[in-house]
């Protein structure tokens, strides 16, 4: 596991995507306003939005196009096997939670 405590700008991509994420995290927060009454179980889904949407720009900011596994065991790290790119990614996530 990698913590990173020190401030990260981000590219031009990742602003991108954090823009996008707010965006949804945003109109799902609007749905629940509409569809749910209002009390402590529509507040709590709305904090969760909210944590979600932290967690997940921390996520496009941490996110690098050539990640390294460190092996905990054998203190050797690697290159991680290929993965897609963080916009197909971001556009499967999106398509799967927002149709």
């Amino acid at each position: 596991m990698f913590v990173q405590f020190q401030h990260q700008t981000p590219t031009p991509a990742q602003q991108q995507a954090i823009e996008e994420l707010r965006e949804r995290a945003i109109d799902f927060a609007k749905a629940i306003h509409r569809f749910c009454p209002p009390g402590p179980v529509s507040e709590q889904a709305q904090l969760k939005i909210e944590e979600a949407a932290m967690w997940a720009t921390k996520a496009a900011v941490s996110w690098h196009p050539e990640p390294v596994y460190r092996n905990e065991t054998t203190k050797v790290e690697s290159p991680q096997p290929p993965r897609p790119s963080f916009e197909h990614a971001l556009s499967n996530l999106v398509a799967e939670y927002f149709g």
